[in-house]
């Protein structure tokens, strides 16, 4: 990162513009969170544990249930680390190093994001089959936007800070079972 900014003087590189306006930066993550949401719980979420015949083991978290200082801690750790540590890293950096490293081909785009969204569900193998899937298509929605939106990286920064808001609201309130409610 600091290699990135002392080369081009600047943090647009690896996505972070503000040529949109910060309006409609913010305007666009709340509209796609709001139609994201709903559809990856209530259609991609239990079509991926009917294939993988098995919900996501999201075990880890059931500690933050009813603990507002853990809950707390967890919601400014998952903003920090997840929504901008990762989105830098797998959309920021990685498309960045993709770009550069690929040739160029037709298809070019579309296998960054795969790439991208193989290596971002990795590191949730602990959340079993489910989960890798799960994150896998996280990941595949989270590079769309940001190639859709030119590469800007607040708008998937947002989205996924409010997603994950959504997912450790649920482990406070002691209603991760909402992922396992549609079985087949």
């Amino acid at each position: 990162m600091i290699f990135t900014y002392w080369k081009h003087h600047s943090w647009s590189e690896v996505g972070f513009k503000t040529d949109l306006g910060i309006l409609k930066i913010i305007g666009s993550a709340l509209l796609l969170f709001v139609i994201i949401e709903p559809i990856f719980s209530f259609i991609i979420q239990p079509i991926i544990n009917w294939i993988a015949n098995e919900s996501p083991d999201y075990s880890i978290f059931q500690s933050i249930a009813h603990d507002s200082s853990k809950y707390l801690k967890y919601l400014l750790f998952i903003w920090i680390s997840a929504a901008i540590g990762e989105e830098l890293l797998f959309r920021g950096f990685m498309f960045m190093q993709f770009k550069h490293i690929l040739p160029e081909y037709k298809h070019k785009t579309v296998s960054m994001i795969l790439i991208s969204a193989l290596l971002f569900s990795l590191p949730h193998a602990y959340q079993g089959l489910s989960g890798l899937l799960t994150t896998f298509v996280f990941g595949i929605i989270f590079g769309a936007v940001y190639v859709k939106y030119n590469y800007n990286l607040w708008i998937t920064i947002l989205i996924h800070g409010l997603i994950d808001s959504v997912f450790i609201t649920l482990a406070f309130m002691d209603k991760l079972d909402y992922y396992n409610m549609v079985n087949f």
